[in-house]
């Protein structure tokens, strides 16, 4: 039902419990936006791979989550999990 609601890009009811997206929900939306992954990278400092495992929800990133939020206009909460006990972010660099 998520998939479809965010597929027809119609309104989600507001005070209706809902997930977040799942990994292609979150593809489909960025590429809706003409949003690559590469980019995302660009404007945060991080690669497309860390970006891409951000995306496929095997890795978390504030910084990443935060412009794949901006970038497809949602709140944070429809696009992502909640950030429970979150490590800080690594440092661009670090992940060269």
């Amino acid at each position: 039902i998520e998939h479809a609601r965010y597929m027809s890009g119609g309104p989600i009811s507001e005070g209706v419990h809902r997930m977040p997206m799942s990994p292609i929900d979150r593809k489909i939306a960025m590429m809706r936006k003409r949003i690559t992954q590469a980019e995302i990278g660009r404007r945060t400092g991080f690669s497309q791979t860390y970006v891409h495992e951000v995306v496929k929800g095997t890795r978390r990133s504030a910084v990443i989550e935060a412009a794949i939020v901006r970038a497809i206009g949602l709140k944070p909460a429809d696009v992502f999990p909640p950030r429970d006990a979150v490590e800080p972010d690594p440092e661009p660099a670090a992940l060269a």
